[in-house]
């Protein structure tokens, strides 16, 4: 191996190890999540993930009930074949989950996950209330 080719690979190492340690100074966050979605039945609705220094790292939604958990989309991509299920990227930051005509079996915990070194999860409960329950009163 030539010198010059030496230190090229030097220069690379250096150069990802200088990345990597930045990349672990902004860790990517989690800074905005509702706690708690609550909707009739047949309402639309849209549950929101901010994302803060998210870099090369994808987010992604998760629906979880009964103890399953259901990968609904990564990054801008729906991978549920549920097509009242929708995903959409604001500003680069924000992470939409939408939802038509919702049930009783879209209620339930969603997570908003990161996928970085350490998954950053955050949590949303989704909760519907019957229109029988509605009219009953």
């Amino acid at each position: 191996m030539t010198i010059v080719v030496q230190h090229l690979l030097l220069i690379l190492v250096a150069l990802y190890y200088a990345v990597s340690a930045q990349q672990d100074a902004v860790a990517p966050r989690i800074t905005e999540i509702k706690d708690t979605i609550t909707a009739r039945e047949g309402d639309t609705i849209e549950m929101t993930c901010k994302v803060e220094n998210l870099g090369l790292n994808k987010v992604v939604w998760m629906h979880v009930k009964d103890g399953v958990y259901r990968i609904l989309s990564t990054h801008d991509i729906r991978v549920t074949a549920d097509e009242r299920m929708s995903v959409s990227i604001q500003n680069g930051d924000q992470f939409n989950l939408q939802i038509t005509e919702v049930n009783a079996q879209d209620a339930g915990k969603y997570q908003c996950q990161v996928t970085a070194a350490k998954v950053i999860v955050r949590n949303t409960t989704v909760i519907i209330q019957s229109m029988q329950l509605l009219t009953a009163f």
